[in-house]
Formats: C-alpha cells, sequence, structure tokens
C-alpha cells in the first residue's frame, strides 16, 4: 500500500508541474547539451536555481542535494521524520527526503550514525540510488541485451574502477539509456557527479518510467 500511494503521488505532482513558462538559468546556453534537461527540472521545481539564475552546473552535486532531488522527482512522499543521522539537522530543508531515501533503502548512510549530507556523490553512487529508488516503487529496468542501448558494461576500460555493488545499477540503467560512457570508452564512476549530470539521469529515469510531465527535451 505504502508503494502505491508513493506512485499515486508522484503520478500527481508531476501532471501538475507543468510551468506556464521556461525557467530562466543564468549560466547555461539553451546550446548546452544538459540545457534541456535543467530546464525541465527547474521548471517542475526538483531542481533549484540561486537567487540570480545559476544552476552552476559543473559543481559536484552533495549527497543531501542529490537525495533531496530524487525525492521531489517521486512526488515528495511522506516520511516519519525520526532523527535518524546525527549530521542531518531538524531544520534542514532535506530532512525529510534523507528519512525517505533511509525507508525505502536508497541509502543507509555512510556508517557511525552519519548521513554525510554535504558530501560529494561518486556517478556509481547517484547511479545505485537512482536504481533503489525505482527498484521500490516497482519501475526498475531488467537486463535486456536487445535493448538499443545496450552495452556490456566490462566493454569500458575502466570497468574494473566499479564498486562491486555499484556493477548491476550501472549495467541495469545503461540497458535504458539513463548511463551513458564516453566515446572514448570511460564510465569514471568514482567521478563526482555534477549538477548537470544530475538533471539528465533524473530526468531520464522520469521520462522511462512514464512519470514525465511534457515531451522529451531533446527530440
Amino acid at each position: 500500500m505504502k508503494k502505491i500511494t508513493v506512485i499515486l503521488a508522484f503520478v500527481l505532482s508531476l501532471n501538475l508541474a507543468v510551468s506556464a513558462s521556461a525557467a530562466f538559468i543564468a549560466d547555461l546556453s539553451e546550446d548546452d547539451w544538459s540545457y534541456p534537461y535543467v530546464e525541465n527540472l527547474v521548471d517542475q521545481g526538483i531542481m533549484q536555481t540561486d537567487d540570480w539564475g545559476n544552476f552552476e552546473p559543473d559543481v559536484p552535486t552533495t549527497r543531501a542535494e542529490f537525495v533531496y532531488s530524487l525525492w521531489l522527482a517521486f512526488g515528495s512522499p511522506y516520511a516519519e521524520i525520526e532523527y535518524s543521522f546525527n549530521d542531518v539537522y531538524a531544520y534542514a530543508p532535506y530532512i525529510q527526503a534523507v528519512e525517505w531515501a533511509l525507508d525505502c533503502g536508497v541509502t543507509s548512510g555512510i556508517g557511525g550514525g552519519a548521513f554525510g549530507p554535504d558530501l560529494t556523490l561518486a556517478r556509481e553512487q547517484a547511479f545505485a540510488f537512482l536504481l533503489r529508488a525505482m527498484e521500490y516503487v516497482g519501475c526498475a529496468p531488467g537486463y535486456d541485451e536487445e535493448s538499443e542501448f545496450f552495452k556490456q558494461i566490462s566493454e569500458f576500460h575502466d570497468y574494473e574502477e566499479i564498486s562491486d555493488w555499484a556493477r548491476d545499477a550501472i549495467q541495469l540503467l545503461m540497458n535504458i539509456g539513463i548511463v551513458s560512457g564516453s566515446d572514448t570508452g570511460y564510465l569514471w564512476p568514482r567521478q563526482d557527479l555534477n549538477n548537470a549530470a544530475t538533471a539528465a539521469i533524473l530526468y531520464r529515469a522520469l521520462d522511462y518510467m512514464g512519470f514525465l510531465a511534457g515531451s522529451d527535451p531533446v527530440g
């Protein structure tokens, strides 16, 4: 029942989130590869700009920022605040998002009772978080060699750098085009995820699950 409630809230929130006008992104050109994703998610309130309209696309996304955006993308589902982590304070805007992420198995923190909200997030960590959230609402992809995006992650030069716990997540998300490697054959699993990449993977996940308001921004 809890999962159904999450899905219904998710669909409702996104159906109501069609902005009347395009978001203003001061520090991104419309020609930038990430602009359509960023504009769409800022329009829907899933990601934010600062008071001057700056999105800071190249700045690493923190653990708190990623979980907060993920929570918003999934419809801001209710989670009881139990102060589960000693470094997530009562008035932090992301506290309910972190409690939700803990409740549904997206993350268990970094150990010692801490979540690490201000720590940057490696790409492989973000992909694992995302797949766990998709699994929780019953929308995770399967292994599909017939997919147009299919490519074995073992074909990438830095495959051995991927942590064991992240390999399935990266492979499954690659199967549906959420994860893609570079043209030169690298996945960069331990590189910090930046804000532009966060926008792209969240948008692609929402689009895959059919919960996205509006049409594909890249046609």
